[in-house]
């Protein structure tokens, strides 16, 4: 007989209230999956001989994917079709129909393109070798790539030896053995065969393991290399793109009345412009190159709104034919195109200085320049003022020294140090060759002193080269402060340097032709050596700095 049990109302009142203060945890899942999925069996095992299959197996301890193993596999020497791979649960199938080469040993490097379903952990072993022979070679070689010009490491490129030492046989056939550069550049061969090989580094932009196109850069070594090494140090290589680039226009337009612009690919030596329907002489226009030599602007000194030009343009041995219109003064085109525009429409001639943000440096010419091409000045209605204690003084244009260009004045003046100026430009100051005269101007700025500066004295120490050197200075983001050529090691002064973080590099000018030149697989010519001083220089105001710098000599020859 069952009886009835009845719980009296105190209890029924704790119960409900423990309900409802209790709270819902959701499950946590556990920690994160960090274990890397590792093989248990594989056909056939890791390091076998004799192979003579076309496939292997491999079995895994936990569910696998493929991510990007079509381009994160490697396998050395190269097999001429990438393999077929195929995943079936935990295990993953790699087949091919090549065959293999008798007597060799084979690697599969997998990188991180095999992980676990869940997380995504790569494989904890990435490399699978074999033989099909009766014994696995051993050599191993490993080295460094980094960019000539900039010595920064280069990834992700092809590390090719060949057994074939001939000329140019990266044109002409596939690698004996390969590997790619790491994110550090750096790189390694493992498991090849005792022997005399020749290097190759390739950025192979068509996927075949050949030097095949102009684009693609390198790097080679002047000597073979001969495994076993005796010398364990990593091998560097300086990887470079070949000039072979030919000379083109990139970019023509009209962006304001009288002003035509031409963009090139390149630097240009030898250059002419010319008008094929109608008559262009040299009296027509003025020709403003830019520092580089890419770009060139041809000012019109009688230009009609509206013209239609035909025009010829030479850079080197490339000729091209293109169409401008010559805008109006008012156009909407014009105003796009100059910087000098203002509202109310059309083109207006403007003077434009860096000391304009309040400051110019005591010991340089003040600096200024118009929007166009000037044909008249008239310094008599430029004026500097200045004050001091309670007296104004005013200095006329007149009275320091003046050098000008077609767009640019500097005006040479001893300024004094910590002084206030101001800078007085009136109309008519000014005519350019489109008839526009300059309005009123003011400009406010302070001569810098020489307690704002720094002074770094560099003394360079290593073997006399038997060419000049070129020393640049470079600011922190990599451009050129000052380069110098030196023709005998020695000490460079730098003066007057404003405080910031430098960085110095020197480029060995073999051929003394006051630039770098890159290298030429074909004429076995490696591009030219350049060093930078480790880390950075801060230079602070007020402050003399001495440092040396000694460079490791390149290691000749034997």
């Amino acid at each position: 007989m069952r009886r009835a049990i009845i719980y009296g109302p105190g209890l029924c009142f704790a119960l409900l209230l423990l309900a409802g203060c209790a709270k819902v945890i959701n499950p946590t899942g556990g920690d994160k999956d960090e274990t890397p999925p590792k093989i248990l069996v594989s056909t056939p095992a890791n390091f076998s001989t004799n192979f003579t299959d076309n496939k292997i197996r491999l079995e895994f301890d936990e569910f696998v994917i493929t991510k990007g193993l079509s381009s994160q596999l490697i396998v050395s020497p190269p097999l001429k079709e990438m393999p077929e791979v195929k995943v079936k649960g935990k295990a993953i199938e790699i087949s091919w129909n090549d065959t293999l080469l008798e007597q060799t040993t084979y690697t599969f490097n997998f990188g991180d393109g095999i992980v676990d379903n869940n997380e995504g952990n790569p494989l904890d072993s990435n490399l699978f070798v074999f033989s099909t022979g009766i014994f696995l070679d051993s050599m191993d070689w490993k080295g460094s790539v980094k960019n000539a010009f900039t010595l920064v490491p280069e990834p992700g490129l092809l590390v090719m030896l060949y057994k074939n030492l001939e000329d140019s046989v990266a044109s002409k056939e596939r690698p004996t053995y390969f590997s790619k550069t790491k994110e550090d550049g750096s790189f390694e061969l493992s498991y090849m065969a005792t022997g005399t090989y020749q290097a190759f580094v390739l950025k192979d932009n068509n996927a075949n393991y050949l030097f095949d196109l102009p684009s693609e850069g390198m790097a080679f070594l002047d000597d073979v290399v001969v495994l076993p090494n005796k010398d364990s140090l990593p091998t560097a290589l300086i990887y470079f793109e070949e000039d072979v680039e030919k000379q083109y226009l990139k970019k023509s337009l009209a962006p304001s009345f009288g002003k035509l612009q031409f963009v090139f690919n390149r630097a240009v030596g030898e250059s002419g412009i010319e008008r094929l329907n109608g008559i262009l002489t040299e009296d027509d226009y003025l020709t403003e190159w830019n520092v580089g030599r890419d770009s060139v602007t041809y000012w019109l000194t009688n230009p009609q709104a509206g013209d239609s030009l035909e025009l010829q343009i030479v850079a080197d041995t490339t000729i091209d034919t293109v169409s401008l219109v010559v805008p109006s003064k008012d156009s909407k085109q014009a105003k796009r195109g100059s910087k000098s525009n203002r509202k109310g429409g059309g083109i207006k001639l403007v003077v434009q200085s860096p000391a304009k943000r309040g400051g110019a440096d005591f010991f340089r010419p003040l600096g200024f320049y118009l929007s166009h091409p000037y044909q008249s000045h008239d310094f008599s209605k430029i004026f500097f003022t200045t004050k001091k204690d309670t007296v104004i003084d005013t200095l006329t244009i007149d009275s320091a020294q003046i050098s000008t260009g077609f767009r640019d004045v500097q005006v040479d003046y001893t300024w004094e140090q910590g002084r206030q100026y101001k800078m007085l430009i009136t109309p008519d100051a000014f005519v350019d060759i489109f008839g526009l005269t300059t309005d009123t101007m003011q400009l406010s700025f302070t001569a810098s002193s020489v307690e704002d500066y720094g002074i770094l004295d560099l003394d360079i120490v290593l073997d006399q080269p038997d060419h000049q050197l070129l020393v640049q200075l470079l600011d922190p983001n990599g451009k050129i402060v000052q380069e110098d050529t030196m023709k005998q090691v020695g000490t460079m002064h730098y003066e007057n340097l404003r405080p910031m973080q430098y960085g110095v590099k020197i480029v060995f000018d073999a051929n003394n032709n006051g630039k770098w030149d890159t290298g030429n697989y074909g004429a076995k010519k490696q591009p030219e050596k350049v060093v930078f001083y480790a880390g950075q220089i801060e230079i602070r105001s007020n402050w003399d700095l001495e440092l040396e710098w000694i460079i490791e000599p390149t290691p000749k020859k034997e």
